[in-house]
């Protein structure tokens, strides 16, 4: 009992750093979405201050203005990311048929070979197995 407590003890913080390095696949579509909004905030933020600064407007105008802004904002952001939400969604439940037209005879069986993935839209190079972008098992 007290070896494995032991071999416990060193590999647990071993397999959290394992796991800390994995790369997440984010959908790039929507990051950029989200960075054009944070974009939008802070420079708002900055010409506010500015006003601030110049004493065209008080520090309680300037809060109020920054909690608007972000309200305003964040409902534009969550409706432009479901709209791309919903696209990725059709995109990822498109028919193979649609996703593409070529079919290759191996031995008895009939292998797809997709020309794009049919998540992410990237070209697939030969017979893959897996998509080299987003991962997503072809087969």
């Amino acid at each position: 009992v007290a070896l494995w407590f032991i071999f416990a003890l060193i590999l647990s913080p071993i397999a959290l750093i394992i796991l800390s390095k994995k790369k997440y696949h984010v959908e790039t579509d929507i990051n950029s979405i989200y960075r054009k909004y944070e974009t939008k905030y802070f420079d708002s933020i900055g010409r506010n201050k500015i006003q601030v600064k110049k004493g065209k407007i008080t520090q309680q105008q300037f809060e109020e203005n920054n909690k608007l802004l972000l309200v305003e904002l964040e409902s534009a952001m969550n409706i432009e990311i479901r709209e791309k939400e919903n696209e990725i969604i059709t995109r990822l439940n498109k028919p193979i048929s649609e996703a593409s037209n070529t079919i290759y005879p191996e031995s008895n069986d009939t292998k797809i070979a997709y020309e794009k993935c049919p998540a992410c839209d990237t070209k697939i190079v030969g017979n893959e197995m897996e998509c080299s972008e987003c991962g997503l098992r072809l087969k």
